[in-house]
């Protein structure tokens, strides 16, 4: 593509947050793609670079912009209401959530350490909270699950966005949660090796969501008084 065609990919009096938030979007996803650089997506939008730092102050900031976006994307494909069905919503939720972060690999491996500070975090919240609430939860308890839920989850689907941003090949499902080896013996590790196998083949997929199994239980015996 010449440099002139480049340049008109983005009209003059076109670029907006939402536009710059799109392209950026594009550029993150895939295991493949590269570490995003102000500088790449100013030449997929066809501007200056500089164009963009009059919409986000920093990377830092577009990041946030870009993560709470992947936030949007759970949020609108989410189909069970906590209401309803609060045990299904909150698994469907971390369904998705695995699911989008490991299609933008490069952006979901910042939700173990970034704030997003924006709308659908606000929105993700609420929607979490009524699922704890629909299940019987209130007060210190509802917000000890919660905040459970959500540690687990972001961690650990940042964890597979982190593989599969230094790793092509790696598909979430198959991401082993211990990718080295156990070299121990019973006498000196007696409970690592009696579980060493199921340790070494145990994936971050499958462990995420029996882990969040482990939380909604939980919650329901705490709404029984259990």
């Amino acid at each position: 593509m010449s440099t002139l065609q480049q340049r008109r990919r983005t009209a003059p009096g076109t670029l907006d947050t939402r536009v710059i938030i799109a392209a950026g979007l594009r550029l993150a996803r895939g295991a493949d793609a590269p570490a995003l650089r102000i500088r790449d997506l100013g030449r997929a939008l066809g501007v200056d670079p500089s164009a963009v730092y009059r919409h986000f102050r920093n990377k830092d900031e577009l990041q946030r912009a870009l993560l709470d976006e992947l936030l949007r994307e759970v949020i609108d494909s989410t189909t069970i209401v906590p209401e309803e069905d609060w045990k299904g919503a909150l698994r469907e939720q971390a369904r998705i959530v695995l699911r989008v972060f490991g299609t933008y690999p490069m952006i979901g491996a910042l939700a173990a350490t970034l704030l997003t500070r924006g709308p659908a975090e606000v929105d993700i919240t609420e929607l979490h909270l009524r699922g704890f609430r629909a299940a019987g939860l209130e007060g210190d308890i509802l917000i000890q699950h919660f905040g459970a839920y959500e540690s687990l989850l972001y961690s650990m689907a940042a964890a597979i966005a982190a593989v599969r941003s230094s790793n092509r090949e790696a598909e979430p499902e198959d991401i082993l949660w211990f990718d080295r080896t156990l070299d121990v013996t019973p006498q000196s590790h007696p409970l690592t090796a009696e579980y060493r196998v199921p340790i070494l083949t145990f994936g971050y997929h499958s462990l995420c969501l029996s882990s969040v199994d482990l939380i909604l239980d939980s919650a329901e015996r705490g709404a029984a008084g259990d």
